[in-house]
């Protein structure tokens, strides 16, 4: 006896059904079924027909699995982390962009009038240095001057002054900065 037949007796013992399925598939290989690409079309379209089918009996089941099997998706770790940095991102971006209006609506509320500045440097006149208001003075109304301000003749000024006057100094640059 060969070898070839020695294997093929063993086979026969072990696994009976393989050797009937190798006699009958001896020589050629695979074959496919008569008319097997001829139906394929229509088969594939089939059954794309009745999954479309399921999908719509489905419906409100699959938008919410879809939408459950996304945020699983996104609930990932790197997906997350990448969201969570580009909200972060976001959020900043939009924290320094805007303006810091707080202090803006602060300082109208706190800003006073022209005769509340009026009145409050009249009543504290002795708590002003005698110099500033002096450059003050003399940087605003310096072509309207007939005599140079000095410490003795600046209350005298001042006293002299009409609220025109006032509203002019306090609007210079001289007294804002």
């Amino acid at each position: 006896m060969s070898e070839r037949e020695n294997i093929l007796n063993e086979l026969k013992d072990i696994a009976p059904e393989l050797v009937k399925f190798k006699e009958e598939q001896s020589g050629t290989g695979f074959e496919v079924p008569p008319r097997y690409f001829r139906d394929l079309q229509q088969v594939v379209m089939q059954e794309i027909q009745v999954e479309a089918k399921q999908k719509k009996l489905n419906g409100p089941a699959v938008w919410w699995q879809t939408f459950v099997q996304n945020l699983q998706t996104v609930l990932q770790p790197k997906p997350a982390f990448a969201l969570a940095t580009i909200a972060l991102l976001i959020a900043a971006g939009i924290w320094y962009s805007q303006p810091d209006s707080t202090l803006d609506q602060l300082g109208t509320e706190m800003a006073l009038n022209d005769d509340d500045l009026e009145a409050y440097v009249m009543a504290n006149i002795d708590d002003f240095e005698t110099d500033v208001l002096i450059d003050m003075y003399a940087e605003t109304f310096l072509e309207e001057a007939e005599e140079p301000v000095t410490e003795d003749n600046l209350e005298e000024l001042l006293q002299e002054m009409d609220d025109e006057d006032f509203e002019e100094l306090w609007e210079s640059e001289s007294f804002k900065e």
